[in-house]
């Protein structure tokens, strides 16, 4: 793959590079999972967090979404 392509399309490169170095479908089947179960766990969690600091009941959604981002951005990858 060039490096123009791999500037400028960097998921499938990554996409290209993980299926070469064994990835498939079942390991793609269990990361479904977890992320399910994180996600089970994670927002009512982060609900829970707004509703203690006393912000408004419409900020649930918001910050709930935001913490997830932020949280998977930051989470270290094995």
């Amino acid at each position: 793959m060039t490096t123009k392509t791999k500037d400028s399309f960097p998921i499938a490169y990554a996409l290209k590079e993980s299926l070469k170095n064994g990835y498939n479908f079942s390991a793609f089947r269990q990361d479904v999972i977890v992320g399910l179960i994180v996600s089970l766990v994670a927002l009512p969690l982060a609900m829970g967090a707004v509703d203690c600091g006393g912000f408004a009941t419409s900020a649930r959604a918001f910050t709930a979404i935001v913490v997830g981002i932020v949280v998977t951005l930051l989470a270290p990858v094995p």
